[in-house]
This record gives C-alpha cells, sequence and structure tokens, in this order.
C-alpha cells in the first residue's frame, strides 16, 4: 500500500474497456485500514471494474485496478465474469465448510456432470494456524467475510424475489 502525494486520474486508456467503474480505494477490506492506528487508508486497489475483457472483447471480466503510487500496476487482475462467480461458490463453500471434505454438487459449476468431493490440501503447521487463526476469527476477518457475504445474499434473495434471477 502506498501513502500517495498525488492521486491518479482514472484510468481510461486501458485494454480492459470498463462499463462500470467504480472507486474502491476503501472498501478494499483488511487492504483499506491502517494497520498501525484502524484508520480508514486508500488501498493500492484503487478501482473495481466491469467491461469488456482486455484478451477477448466479446467477454465480460471484472478487472481490480491496481495503482503502485506512481503508475497503474501491469498486476491487475481481471476474470472472466463466470470465473467471478465461480469463485465467490468456490469462497463461500469451502470457508463455511466445517468438515475436511467439501462437496460440490453436481451441476454446481457450468459443465459439472458429477459430484466434486474436495479434501483439505497438505499444509505445514505453520500455514494450518494461519488458517485456524483466520477462521476462529482472531482477527476479524472471517467475520468481516461474512458480513459481505451476508450482503451478497440480500442482494440475491431481493433479485430472485422480483423474478430477475
Amino acid at each position: 500500500m502506498s501513502d500517495d502525494t498525488k492521486e491518479p486520474s482514472k484510468p481510461t486508456r486501458l485494454r480492459h474497456k470498463s462499463i462500470y467503474m467504480m472507486d474502491y480505494s476503501f472498501y478494499d477490506g483488511i487492504n483499506s485500514i491502517n494497520r498501525k492506528d484502524g484508520k480508514p487508508k486508500k488501498s493500492d486497489c484503487r478501482y473495481l471494474s466491469f467491461g469488456l475483457s482486455q484478451w477477448s472483447p466479446n467477454e465480460i471480466s471484472i478487472k481490480f485496478l491496481r495503482y503502485t503510487g506512481n503508475k497503474w500496476s501491469r498486476l491487475s487482475e481481471e476474470l472472466p465474469i463466470h470465473r467471478f462467480i465461480d469463485s465467490a461458490i468456490f469462497l463461500t463453500k469451502v470457508l463455511f465448510s466445517k468438515n475436511e471434505i467439501v462437496k460440490f454438487e453436481k451441476g454446481t459449476f457450468m459443465h459439472q456432470g458429477e459430484d466434486v468431493f474436495l479434501e483439505k490440501e497438505q499444509r505445514n503447521r505453520r500455514e494450518l494456524e494461519h488458517y485456524e487463526e483466520f477462521t476462529d476469527d482472531y482477527t476479524g476477518e472471517y467475520s468481516r467475510a461474512k458480513e459481505r457475504l451476508g450482503k451478497l445474499a440480500d442482494i440475491l434473495i431481493e433479485l430472485r424475489n422480483k423474478g430477475e434471477i
């Protein structure tokens, strides 16, 4: 994260063509909080964009636009919309699984013809401790994830009730 003195202008000359672009700099979860004093700060992830993919203008994608302090980063991430949705499904299933094995029922993902079962990957003790700190909510990040996913659930329920999904 950087403490910029000069604010960058919104990036408009990208190969990814934004349809909607949101200032995301203060919403980037733990990355938008100063760890020393707990006050809000700008994240390096400045914008969240929904638009036409830089790799295929026929595809819709989500892109996180990052600013390094003096230029727009080439490490900005772009996901096709189906991968973004699949990653939200994947995150939700694994994050809230109370079992060592997570089941993705047939049809959870496109072209998934049978149930898929995932076992936890083998990790060293320190890595497992970090994961357990997260799930035991020592940092509050697990609670924040639950809160954000709850908001997503509210929006999806509202859209379903309107017959839009």
